[in-house]
């Protein structure tokens, strides 16, 4: 859906596939059945994402679907929901249409904003418990009216203070300088959150604001590699910032994350982005299918429903977002952060839990 995400995305889950394949595919009913990875390109357009779920559920007969990401979700379920096909997101927004009470065969995992954004805030009052008053900016892609309540919960929660109005930037946005300027303005402020943004656009702030003398902890909830920021911003900017990406070689990482970065990384190099956003949907599909005992989708549906706790390739995570989301859809499983240390992108310490989301 985006060229700056879409590559480590797709290689990460020809990663997961082969692995699971390769230690003898799914198990049903005492059969071993590989599986078998099908793409299509939704164009990185409303259509485009339509168009692409017409042509998996309708001329392909397949019925259990990861992706799309981001905002491009709520294209989706119009098409996937009523012909009851299973679909594990691969990153929420907290968009209407997308995880709610209108989409019963739409889930999602830790990979979407609001389980990041909880993430980054929990690793921030850890790290910085000076840190009290931020300022957020955020694309203005519809979803601030439908997050920002959820973050202000966890900023009282944890015992932060909003400085000023959220503000506001298009997605599309090439040049941030008047953002810049609005950050700037501010006073009062010792962290500056971006709730989240392209890596283009959050390195263009990250060296705006650290030009203009802002020399805070600077965190956002996008699982933005680092060491890309650091090519845009240069590494002195990018000092004191922290994403809610992998890290490869992150002693934390269980074995199967280890292994299938380690795949990544031999073919495409240690710096490559490690998004495992569609990845962990393929893994959790291999949870459910084999714990259901069934391919069907109803049933993959009525086994996650019923589980207060599911396993993830991120460790075990309560079954919650009834109220957050209008529906216990979300799996709410440990994260990990990445901070800038030493020159370059590192693990951030010890994961993560975030707790069930109300």
């Amino acid at each position: 859906w985006n060229a700056a995400y879409d590559n480590s995305i797709l290689r990460m889950c020809e990663a997961a596939v082969d692995m699971i394949n390769e230690e003898g595919g799914i198990t049903v009913n005492g059969e071993k059945y590989k599986v078998e990875f099908v793409v299509e390109d939704t164009q990185s357009t409303f259509d485009g994402v339509a168009a692409a779920a017409n042509r998996l559920i309708h001329e392909k007969d397949i019925n259990l679907i990861v992706g799309p990401t981001g905002f491009y979700t709520s294209a989706a379920t119009p098409v996937t929901d009523p012909a009851k096909a299973m679909m594990i997101t691969g990153w929420h927004i907290q968009m209407p249409g997308e995880i709610d009470a209108t989409t019963p065969y739409n889930f999602g995992t830790s990979q979407g904003s609001l389980p990041k954004d909880i993430a980054i805030m929990k690793s921030m009052k850890r790290d910085f418990p000076d840190v009290k008053n931020i300022v957020i900016a955020s694309p203005d892609d519809g979803s601030p009216p439908f997050i920002m309540p959820k973050i202000e919960y966890y900023f009282n929660e944890l015992g932060l203070n909003r400085v000023g109005d959220v503000i506001l930037f298009p997605n599309e946005m090439e040049d941030f300088s008047p953002i810049v300027a609005k950050i700037l303005s501010m006073s009062g402020y010792d962290a500056l959150f971006v709730e989240k943004a392209p890596p283009p656009g959050l390195a263009a702030i990250v060296k705006g604001v650290r030009e203009g003398g802002f020399d805070g902890p600077i965190f956002t909830g996008s699982p933005i590699d680092l060491n890309m920021v650091a090519m845009m911003a240069g590494a002195e900017a990018t000092k004191g910032v922290r994403t809610t990406i992998d890290t490869y070689g992150d002693p934390a990482a269980p074995a199967v994350m280890k292994e299938m970065s380690q795949r990544v990384a031999d073919e495409y190099g240690a710096d490559f982005p490690m998004s495992f956003q569609c990845a962990e949907g393929i893994y959790l599909f291999k949870t459910l299918i084999e714990s259901a005992n069934s391919v069907d989708p109803a049933d993959l549906k009525a086994e996650f429903e019923k589980s207060s706790q599911l396993d993830t390739i991120y460790g075990p995570g309560p079954v919650c977002g009834e109220e957050f989301f209008g529906i216990k859809h979300i799996v709410a499983n440990p994260l990990p952060i990445q901070v800038w240390e030493d020159g370059k992108a590192a693990p951030g310490g010890a994961w993560i839990e975030i707790g069930a989301i109300p």
